[in-house]
């Protein structure tokens, strides 16, 4: 079993690759990286991000490396299934809307990122392009 989480260095690689990609794509969000136990390890605010964006870039990155599986996939799960919605939507830590990946290390999780901001489909793209350039 993985008992190690992302470190400073690599979070900061994930957040600035986050703040390029939002840059081309004229956004203001909120960028959050957790370890494997949920605790914040990078975050930055671009300018004119919202406020309720700090929390919920930290809540998506969390629900991510907690189940080891993207956001937008707990999304549909919650769509298709009233137990499991009940559930996802009612967990004050978590946040299930797309934009949060987990980091994975080969085949370990070793921690999240959630993008929040801009609209769904742009938060998530943001997390892909930050995960797909380091």
């Amino acid at each position: 079993m993985n008992n190690y989480s992302i470190g400073h260095i690599q979070a900061q690689k994930l957040v600035v690759a986050a703040i390029d990609e939002a840059q081309k794509q004229k956004l203001s969000v909120a960028i959050s990286v957790v370890d494997l136990g949920g605790h914040l390890v990078a975050f930055t605010r671009l300018d004119g991000t919202s406020y309720s964006a700090n929390d919920a870039s930290r809540r998506k990155a969390v629900a991510a490396c907690n189940f080891k599986t993207p956001t937008h996939i707990l999304f549909q799960i919650a769509k298709n299934d009233s137990d499991m919605s009940n559930a996802l939507w009612k967990d004050p830590h978590i946040f299930i809307f797309p934009g949060g990946f987990p980091i994975m290390d080969g085949a370990y999780c070793i921690g999240g990122i959630g993008v929040a901001g801009g609209n769904y489909i742009q938060d998530q793209s943001i997390a892909e392009a930050a995960l797909a350039m380091i």
